[in-house]
């Protein structure tokens, strides 16, 4: 038999497959599978799943689902009563993998979409579902893995996420503009463009992450390329992270040319006209973090070594050797209102006048927080009264005592 022939005969089965399976899939009205879609959703999470807007099918080489007011409840302790609403969804399915039982995603498409992720006093997260009759122990468990289905292409437009720490009580809104990402495959890289806002502050990322599957259990590493931009800051990481360890490798690279934009979140203390390089390679493993190869300039100012924390012991430990150039004091002072009116009232009132230190007691508690060894070697010092030359300074904290050597 020649090899076209059997090619042929392959690609008519396939078209036989594939035209009964559009043939069954024309005669279903998924409408009428609302009340086994909620029960299946309800089996599986413990949580009740309201579909209350039309579902609809529309047949293809690439089916389509759509739905509209869509809800899943929260856990009985959460903040509201809903986890998730949305308005409408649309999910593009292949059909060939479809027709064999395996669900391939084209494209899904999230619009309005209102998530809550929160914890309660106990800092158990309303995203561990527990099915019927499932203990709290397996529900954890079952929560943590998984296979992670393949999406070619995900769109989000004006969703909401907020995020509620029921220990603290602190809230983090983020509010998701437009989202885009796709992939190949799972074992491929996440692209990314996203616009969104953080508690009102405008920010825009774009990049790639992944392979996705690395992301959720497994040794493997994630590769990370993102570029965020916001409140006058550029940021870019590029590097390896793996979720399971909470490690990081990763070389970072942030500027800005002027700090004010940052006055939103940080407040008027932050210095204006002051422009910021800071590039590092960064290393996050084991409760130990460190940026090594340091450079920083900030407005006339620079640094440059390593600093590293280390926070598997009793206490913290800090460890830097920095040098510069020069340390511009004076121009990285917040700016004030009426400085000499200020300098004398502040004289007048401690009865001091010239005095380094002030009459008030020193915060010296702080000083058991941490233990720390600091090198600090600085060519030109410049303070608004005076300016210092060959500063070298070696700060040793521990246990609460403080030894400084010039």
């Amino acid at each position: 038999m020649r090899i076209g022939r059997i090619i042929g005969i392959i690609v008519a089965v396939f078209v036989v497959i594939i035209g009964a399976g559009v043939a069954y899939l024309a005669s279903l009205d998924v409408d009428e599978y609302r009340g086994e879609i909620a029960r299946a959703a309800q089996d599986a999470t413990g949580r009740a799943l309201q579909l209350e807007g039309p579902l609809a099918l529309s047949v293809s080489l690439t089916p389509t689902v759509s739905g509209e007011g869509i809800s899943l409840a929260n856990a009985p302790w959460g903040s509201r009563p809903q986890m998730l609403t949305l308005r409408r969804f649309e999910v593009q399915l292949q059909l060939l993998p479809l027709l064999f039982g395996d669900i391939q995603v084209n494209r899904l498409i999230l619009i309005e979409p209102d998530i809550l992720l929160e914890t309660n006093a106990k800092g158990i997260g309303n995203w561990i579902f527990q099915a019927p009759g499932e203990n709290k122990g397996a529900a954890a468990a079952s929560n943590g893995g998984g296979a992670i289905p393949y999406i070619g292409r995900l769109l989000i437009e004006n969703g909401l996420l907020t995020y509620r720490d029921g220990v603290s009580g602190e809230t983090t809104k983020i509010e998701l503009t437009a989202v885009e990402a796709k992939a190949n495959s799972t074992a491929d890289p996440l692209n990314l463009v996203v616009q969104a806002a953080f508690n009102d502050m405008v920010i825009k990322i774009n990049g790639s992450l992944g392979p996705l599957k690395n992301a959720f259990g497994g040794d493997q590493s994630l590769q990370i390329d993102l570029t965020a931009q916001g409140l006058g800051l550029t940021a870019k990481i590029k590097g390896t992270a793996t979720a399971t360890a909470g490690a990081l490798d990763a070389r970072i690279d942030l500027s800005a040319t002027d700090l004010s934009g940052l006055r939103p979140l940080a407040g008027d203390a932050v210095p204006a006209k002051v422009g910021l390089k800071l590039s590092a390679q960064a290393k996050v493993a084991g409760g130990k973090a460190s940026l090594s190869d340091m450079s920083l300039t900030l407005g006339n100012s620079d640094l440059s070594g390593n600093l590293s924390v280390d926070t598997s012991g009793r206490l913290p430990k800090l460890i830097a050797d920095l040098s510069g150039k020069r340390l511009d004091l004076a121009q990285l002072q917040p700016p004030t209102k009426n400085d000499g009116a200020n300098k004398g009232r502040a004289e007048k009132k401690s009865g001091r006048p010239g005095k380094v230190l002030p009459a008030e007691r020193l915060p010296l508690d702080a000083l058991r927080a941490l233990d720390a060894n600091v090198k600090l070697s600085l060519a030109e010092v410049v303070t608004p009264g005076i300016s210092l030359r060959q500063v070298s300074v070696v700060a040793t904290l521990e246990n609460g005592r403080l030894t400084l050597k010039p």
